[in-house]
């Protein structure tokens, strides 16, 4: 039963955590990990339902309370690879120099990370340096020089598709705190100021605003949640899947809970059911604000800070565009 509820309370495996051990049949206890409340939430509902009440006070909800703020890590090597456990017995997933990590929990010389992503593996510490709270929103959200191509730049080997800290200069931050200039041509360059692209799905959004809610709907005749985000987004020539669950698999990592500030206008956010799973879906006008479709309003802007209950289930938020 715990197998089951890890494999349909959750999107994917390779993006959550579902690390969880059965201390005892009866009465029903369970032990270990989740990185999810929420599929937590669904093993204890579907164990009353059979008449088993299920015992998961031995289980931690991750990121482990012990990491206090030091949560956040960029990493520092050209590649830092991310494997399915301490032993190194299968790499998972590879981030690169830059690339921003939140930390779940430690283990000796190895640390469980979410990468870009979403993946979810171990990371060994000598390739990450861990960051404090705020300059991991200023990494979040600087102007950025997108590398096209791998380069060494004074002895700094940086590879492609990293992305990196860009200053007026025409220099870049590189995660170890040290400043290099690259050739002009090895990178593009994104802004963090709205680009008409993200204006473009917003506008396209509020076109909707007061649009009747409809499951299933994707026009302003009735519209639900993911059926308004692959509208706003295919108003610029991008297509997304269908639905909440399928969306959450795509773009990367850009908040997670408690990081809001991190969020740019555009980012798709993700919120969790009673069962698990991503069963919502909005788009972020900014770090207080979103456009989502839900009933009884239909297409609404909504604030946070007004809505404790999508607050409490929010998953993380997607970067789709640059």
């Amino acid at each position: 039963m715990c197998d089951y509820i890890g494999n349909h309370a959750l999107p994917d495996l390779r993006m959550q955590v579902w690390d969880i051990a059965v201390l005892s049949p009866d009465p029903f206890a369970v032990a270990g990990f989740v990185s999810s409340r929420w599929a937590l939430n669904a093993l204890i509902l579907a164990s009353e339902a059979i008449g088993a009440p299920c015992d998961a006070s031995k289980v931690v909800i991750l990121p482990h309370p012990s990491l206090g703020q030091s949560r956040f890590a960029l990493a520092t090597s050209p590649r830092c690879p991310l494997f399915d456990s301490p032993q190194r017995t299968e790499q998972v997933e590879e981030a690169i120099l830059g690339d921003p990590l939140y930390r779940l929990r430690n283990d000796e010389s190895m640390t469980l990370v979410h990468s870009p992503s979403g993946y979810v593996g171990w990371a060994d510490n000598v390739n990450f340096r861990i960051i404090n709270e705020e300059d991991w929103y200023v990494w979040m959200k600087s102007d950025a020089a997108h590398f096209i191509a791998s380069i060494d730049c004074n002895g700094a080997v940086i590879p492609g598709g990293a992305r990196l800290p860009l200053l007026p200069s025409g220099e870049v931050v590189l995660p170890t705190g040290s400043i290099v200039k690259p050739p002009e041509g090895t990178y593009i360059k994104s802004s963090s100021e709205i680009n008409h692209q993200r204006r473009a799905i917003l506008d396209v959004a509020r076109l909707l605003l007061g649009a009747p809610y409809q499951w299933g709907g994707i026009t302003s005749a009735g519209i639900d949640c993911s059926g308004l985000t692959s509208y706003a987004y295919k108003a610029i020539g991008i297509y997304l899947p269908r639905d909440a669950n399928q969306q959450f698999l795509a773009g990367r990592i850009s908040a997670l809970p408690g990081t809001m500030q991190a969020i740019h206008a555009g980012d798709l956010l993700f919120f969790a059911g009673d069962w698990g799973g991503v069963i919502h879906t909005a788009i972020a006008i900014s770090s207080d604000e979103f456009i989502h479709a839900s009933p009884p309003k239909g297409v609404a802007v909504t604030v946070w800070e007004n809505e404790e209950k999508l607050n409490n289930r929010f998953v993380c938020a997607k970067r789709i565009l640059r």
